[in-house]
């Protein structure tokens, strides 16, 4: 059997847009920035190569399109974070936005959160210059963090697409629902980072509103190819983007499908219940143009069935099949399952037959 080989990991779409910095007049403007959202993204832009240097930062900045509402962005190119903030009222430099540095930031933040006991971490900019102020409310401590113009940061809202949330047919507007027992990959390394920053989020929740099974975390992936959109029950306007996962061999394995034989089979037999009701509709159709469609309706399920028996092979699966059509061979039916649905079609088939053999 030929080896599989995984192909190389895809990154997220990072289309470079270039940005100017306006004049302005020069005067300091402040913003409170929740602390866990500073934290959250700078774990993110930790882990950029340190050759992309337009990453190695934390992006501040507003869309026109929402005044009011601030940003705090981050990326590696595999993952991004985006956490929305109150900004009001907005400074100005949030239009334009502004990158701190992430070398810096962890350590500031963490101090102000521990010892100045502040939730919020007040960031007082000027434009033009190349420190921010990190402070807590009262000014009690202050630190300086590098500030460099967003010059080269990648046009981040390209892998927040509809499809990572709905996966339909664009002619049609019709759900393009994805093939039973199909699995979507996600790695290891992944889920344990989405862990990380759900745990960051979570501790930014005063303690007697915190759940105590933990921080739900909700995965949107509508289209197998879209990037994973996940959200933070409890840190609203909090999302983490990933990188699409390679699934590895699609078929399961034999140990899987026997652990999983149950439902398996009941889903086989439920659909081929469902094709056996078409098969029997088109037997009964007064026209061609109805019979058609029936048998249309039939095709579908039973290409379901066959997705199903590509991704979960399994002998006995194939048991389970409804009555052969005329001319194809009927396999062996000892093991078959029969569901409600499909006692009532073998009774409306038999019924059929002996309406069509009587005499007039």
């Amino acid at each position: 059997m030929a080896r599989q080989t995984r192909p190389a990991a895809r990154a997220l779409r990072a289309t470079v847009e270039v940005k100017q910095q306006s004049e302005g007049d020069k005067k300091p403007e402040t913003i409170a920035v929740p602390a866990v959202l500073l934290l959250a993204a700078e774990s993110i832009a930790a882990k950029a190569d340190k050759e992309a240097t337009e990453l190695r930062g934390v992006m501040l900045h507003m869309r026109k399109e929402e005044t009011g509402m601030g940003r705090v962005v981050a990326t590696d190119r595999e993952r991004l974070f985006v956490g929305a903030f109150g900004a009001r009222p907005a400074a100005s430099w949030l239009k334009v936005g502004i990158m701190l540095a992430q070398e810096d930031l962890k350590p500031r933040v963490a101090m102000l959160q521990k010892i100045a006991g502040s939730s919020l971490v007040h960031i007082t900019f000027t434009k033009g210059e190349h420190v921010a102020m990190l402070h807590d409310p009262q000014g009690s401590m202050v630190f300086k963090v590098g500030v460099s113009p967003v010059t080269a940061f990648p046009d981040y809202e390209e892998n927040i697409k509809a499809a990572s949330f709905s996966d339909f047919d664009a002619a049609t507007g019709e759900t393009a629902s994805r093939d039973e027992w199909k699995p979507i990959g996600f790695s290891s390394r992944h889920m344990k980072q989405c862990g990380d920053i759900a745990k960051i989020l979570e501790a930014g929740i005063p303690k007697d509103q915190r759940d105590p099974m933990g921080m739900v975390v909700r995965m949107f992936a509508a289209s197998e190819t879209a990037p994973r959109v996940f959200d933070f029950t409890g840190w609203p306007g909090a999302l983490l983007v990933m990188a699409t996962t390679w699934p590895g061999q699609t078929a399961l394995a034999p140990q899987t499908v026997a652990v999983l034989s149950g439902a398996l089979k009941l889903t086989v037999a439920a659909l081929r219940a469902h094709e056996t009701r078409w098969r029997d509709a088109a037997a009964a159709a007064k026209s061609d143009e109805q019979r058609s469609l029936c048998d249309a309706k039939a095709d579908q399920f039973r290409e379901r069935v066959q997705r199903i028996l590509a991704s979960a092979p399994d002998p006995k699966l194939a048991l389970a099949a409804p009555a052969a059509a005329a001319g194809a061979v009927e396999g062996p039916q000892e093991d078959r399952i029969l569901t409600t649905a499909e006692k009532a079609a073998a009774t409306r088939r038999r019924r059929a037959e002996e309406r069509s053999a009587t005499v007039h």
